[in-house]
């Protein structure tokens, strides 16, 4: 067991050093499913999207130049037009709050 989490955790840093380009960003990251709820404030409102994973919400806040901040419990989301602009793949989701 422990040397398959040793096997994912240098597979995860691979693809993360290997997927970077000359402005640091992540170009791709890995299909995994892991929902995080990220909020920041931007241009004065409060927007709040649901990330498939935590590298989805970094990559977005690398190439968009956000601070999204993690939010725990229920994510209410921000309207589909307010995250689809700062998404860098398909793999987040929003909702209406």
């Amino acid at each position: 067991m422990n040397s398959l989490i040793v096997i994912f955790g240098f597979l995860f840093i691979s693809t993360q050093i290997v997927a970077t380009t000359e402005s640091e960003c992540p170009e791709i990251c890995l299909a995994i499913y892991s929902p995080v709820c990220e909020e920041a404030m931007i241009n004065g409102k409060l927007v709040r999207c649901l990330f498939s994973n935590s590298c989805e919400a970094g990559r977005s806040a690398c190439l968009h130049e956000i601070n999204w901040r993690q939010k725990e419990g229920k994510c209410e989301t921000s309207p589909d037009h307010l995250c689809r602009q700062y998404l860098s793949s398909k793999n987040i989701t929003s909702k209406v709050s």
